[in-house]
């Protein structure tokens, strides 16, 4: 799994993936690091968060507004995260 990241959000998805596509829809205007995943060559810890599936979002480890690392794994949950 990548290390964490302290400064800004993290979108693991892949480029077809109508449901990361909606993500990435809400992040247009807010700075974010993009992780691509291979669908094909999924690894051990993709599984272990998320059953393979995406998008998963990573928020940054000590930024003030989001108080601690978290990951939030649906499309819709994450939209809503990101609207409030």
């Amino acid at each position: 799994m990548p290390a964490p990241n302290d400064d800004y959000l993290r979108l693991y998805g892949h480029t077809l993936c109508p449901f990361v596509e909606r993500v990435r829809l809400i992040l247009a205007k807010i700075p974010y690091q993009r992780c691509d995943i291979n669908l094909e060559k999924r690894t051990k810890w993709h599984y272990y968060l998320n059953d393979g599936f995406v998008p998963i979002l990573e928020t940054p480890v000590n930024n003030p507004l989001f108080g601690r690392r978290m990951m939030i794994f649906e499309s819709l949950d994450i939209m809503n995260f990101l609207n409030d």
